[in-house]
């Protein structure tokens, strides 16, 4: 058991250079404790590529970050202005 929105604190700071030098600021929304039992590995890995695409295609723009709970369901949201991707 672990608490996701402390993985997602911990993620950010470790990706806090690259951030930077993207001029990306991180808008925290919805920040509760959400703990539950998960692969934190795992979750890491796909928070990780969430926030390096982010800053990759969405440069000087704000990344929002979002970790909540509805029920016994689990969020963890990323969201960008990044170019985004082609309907087709």
């Amino acid at each position: 058991e672990f608490d996701l929105t402390a993985l997602a604190e911990e993620v950010v700071e470790r990706y806090r250079p690259q951030l930077d030098a993207a001029r990306c600021n991180v808008e925290w929304g919805r920040k509760a404790k959400v703990s539950g039992e998960w692969d934190p590995f795992r979750i890491e890995q796909v928070f990780a590529n969430l926030i390096m695409n982010a800053i990759r295609y969405g440069p000087g723009r704000p990344i929002r970050i979002e970790v909540w709970r509805e029920g016994s369901e689990a969020y963890l949201s990323v969201s960008d202005q990044g170019i985004g991707i082609a309907p087709a």
